[in-house]
């Protein structure tokens, strides 16, 4: 596991998941492994995979708060996913019991909210015909009819100013 450190270090990521993968085979549980796998993973942008081997880590190890953290920031950051983000930095705060200066913990209260008022964005609305239209093949209301531009006219141009005369000189 010291090569697929040192290619995860030179962020060879493919390198390093095929030795971590070469590890795993001859002990699947090697927490370690697993961690250095899912590293490589998410450095191979291959986050639900990433996932995966991290939770592999909390299954074999519950109180590895690390992977809780690490799960929580890669479902805030690169999936977009609030809800599972906040499920496992409350994890995260419950298994390490961190100090309220924590990052994690300043803004959690803020993700919430952000997660509440988001899935009121996500509900879908009543969409509404309108006088006229008929409904789109697929069932969706049709796009509304533009609304109508007067035209634009030019502004008039503006006389130009006459010279102003410099007083004579004496």
């Amino acid at each position: 596991m010291n090569v697929a450190a040192i290619y995860l270090n030179f962020l060879h990521y493919q390198a390093a998941l095929e030795q971590y993968d070469v590890a795993l085979k001859l002990v699947p549980d090697c927490e370690e492994a697993l961690i250095g796998s899912g590293s490589a993973l998410f450095g191979m942008l291959e986050f639900e995979k990433a996932i995966e081997r991290w939770q592999k880590v909390l299954e074999l190890n519950p109180d590895r708060s690390e992977m809780c953290k690490r799960i929580g920031q890669l479902y805030e950051s690169k999936l977009n996913n609030l809800g599972n983000a906040i499920e496992y930095y409350e994890m995260y705060i419950a298994k390490a019991h961190p100090p309220a200066n924590d990052p994690i913990v300043a803004k959690l209260p803020m993700l919430k909210q952000m997660h509440e008022q988001g899935d009121l964005f996500l509900t879908p609305m009543d969409e509404e015909t309108p006088e006229g239209a008929a409904p789109a093949e697929d069932g969706a209301a049709p796009a509304p009819a533009p609304a109508a531009q007067e035209p634009v006219s030019e502004p008039a141009a503006e006389p130009a100013a006459e010279p102003v005369a410099e007083p004579a000189a004496e």
